[in-house]
């Protein structure tokens, strides 16, 4: 099973759109029924781009929005930027999660000059302590 990373934008039958963004990877499995999406990801390649019509009555299953009428079509359109293996996704995934924690560091170290610089300014008194 590989995985791949799409960037999708859906879409209303009248083209508005609901939702557009680059995906976590997505594991490629065997479809799951006749039209699944999945289906369409497995003959694509890297970079290409596709569109997809979903039946809005599958997606939601009950529980249609209210821009939507049952028989509608949501128009999915999709390009596959990324094909990888277990292995590549979970490296991916521990350099994210390494690049938050230098973001959220440096986060901490800003708020903290912030703190001791209004401290400073107001005479506060204050003891740090561990979290």
């Amino acid at each position: 099973g590989d995985y791949i990373i799409v960037h999708f934008t859906w879409r209303t039958p009248k083209d508005s759109i609901i939702g557009d963004q680059t995906s976590t990877p997505i594991r490629v499995t065997e479809p799951t029924s006749k039209g699944d999406v999945i289906e369409g990801f497995t003959l694509m390649a890297m970079n290409d781009s596709a569109t997809f019509l979903v039946s809005a009555d599958t997606m939601f299953k009950g529980n249609m929005p209210d821009y939507l009428n049952v028989g509608d079509f949501l128009k999915f359109d999709v390009k596959l930027l990324e094909i990888m293996n277990e292995q590549q996704v979970q490296q991916k995934m521990q350099a994210k999660q390494q690049e938050a924690m230098q973001v959220a560091m440096k986060q901490m170290e800003e708020d903290s000059k912030i703190i001791e610089s209004y401290l400073a300014e107001k005479k506060i008194k204050a003891k740090k302590t561990e979290s």
